[in-house]
């Protein structure tokens, strides 16, 4: 005897946590601060407006490289990343200081010298 086993539907496919903006791809360090701002808190589902993101160029040589962002935000909370002007690369970190995303970025930004 076959037992009756009703059709299970189809589990339905995780939705990815989203962690790109629907900004456009930045082409001015004012631009890239705006998005990286958004990325993280995206990222971490805070609201952008409640929460600021602090930006201190990086340089090598005494020539600037790029620079590192810090999302300031609820108890104590903090988010960094860093733009690597060389290249034209985006390291995202996460509260503990672990690299969670590197993203390439698609426009050459220039540097104010």
């Amino acid at each position: 005897m076959r037992a009756f086993v009703p059709d299970a539907p189809a589990p339905a496919a995780p939705t990815p946590k989203p962690s790109v903006p629907k900004a456009a791809a930045p082409r001015t360090p004012e631009q890239l601060h705006a998005y990286v701002h958004e990325t993280l808190c995206a990222r971490e589902n805070l609201l952008s407006n409640q929460f600021r993101t602090v930006a201190a160029p990086l340089t090598r040589a005494g020539k600037p490289c790029g620079c590192q962002y810090t999302l300031l935000g609820p108890r104590s909370v903090r988010l960094t990343a860093v733009w690597d002007a060389v290249r034209n690369c985006l390291f995202l970190f996460d509260a503990t200081g672990a690299r969670i995303e590197k993203r390439m970025l698609p426009q050459r930004i220039r540097l104010a010298s």
